[in-house]
């Protein structure tokens, strides 16, 4: 993956987190709670840089067309199921 082949310098002392989502006490997790869209403008709201260095895609780089789908694939299964927007 790109973002393995040349990680950024913090990554090769830091941890960065891959998700959140709520978990059920038999260790299931409740997916895609609805149909909410992902916006791919609250990252570059929120700023883009941030969410590269806490938040890392590393299997598009920047330039790629599905940059945004990592996002929004954890938005669309966990997040929708957090009871928070996508802002928060």
């Amino acid at each position: 993956f790109s973002g393995c082949e040349n990680p950024l310098d913090i990554f090769r002392v830091n941890l960065t987190i891959h998700g959140m989502w709520p978990q059920f006490e038999d260790g299931s997790w409740p997916s895609t709670c609805s149909n909410e869209k992902f916006n791919a403008e609250v990252v570059y709201d929120i700023g883009e840089e941030r969410f590269e260095k806490l938040w890392p895609n590393v299997k598009s780089s920047k330039r790629s067309r599905d940059h945004t789908s990592f996002w929004e694939h954890e938005w669309s299964k966990h997040g929708t199921c957090s009871g928070l927007t996508q802002r928060e």
